[in-house]
């Protein structure tokens, strides 16, 4: 493409094709395209900085990226069901709260759990659930709870002391 524009001395013509080739490698301040390959920069390159509640594509700092999940509950312990580990899970994260639950078989008078992440003291939210055959009004107990441990029991309309399995669940802060 050649331009031509006056002066007020002189007649130019401008050939930019020569330009054009050297454009398709640059990367523009302004306008939107797509950029090909990898490009060098001599500094790093200044992002806009998204508003919080902004869920577009938009790049952005690490500055922002740290101020805005500095609150963000991260999972650093896990343990999954398995018939393995009797179904017995937990999940641990990174302010010392820990969830945990399982299912406790043969729940007699007495029997203990042992919780797979201690607590950090026998104030822990705990509960049970009795699981109930048809026709049985079952309900499970505890009658003894500590940092690393609970007793439990499950009873129904018919008898105080049966066995039968329960399903549990403890939440709480975590022994250190």
């Amino acid at each position: 493409t050649i331009s031509y524009f006056a002066t007020k001395n002189a007649f130019h013509a401008v050939d930019y094709s020569d330009f054009e080739n050297v454009d398709s490698n640059a990367v523009h301040k302004t306008g939107n395209e797509t950029i090909a390959d990898i490009k060098t920069f001599e500094a790093s390159p200044i992002v806009p900085t998204p508003e919080p509640v902004d869920n577009s594509t938009k790049a952005t700092t690490t500055a922002w990226v740290r101020t805005h999940t500095s609150n963000v509950v991260r999972l650093v312990a896990e343990q999954k069901a398995t018939s393995a580990n009797n179904y017995t899970w937990y999940r641990k994260y990174d302010n010392g709260w820990v969830e945990q639950g399982g299912i406790h078989h043969r729940g007699s008078a007495g029997d203990t759990v042992n919780l797979p992440i201690a607590m950090s003291n026998e104030y822990y939210e705990l509960q049970l659930t009795a699981v109930n055959p048809a026709g049985i009004n079952r309900y499970a107990y505890a009658n003894t709870c500590t940092s690393t441990y609970f007793k439990c029991g499950t009873a129904d309309d018919q008898s105080p002391n049966n066995d039968g399995d329960i399903r549990w669940y403890v939440c709480g802060y975590a022994a250190s």
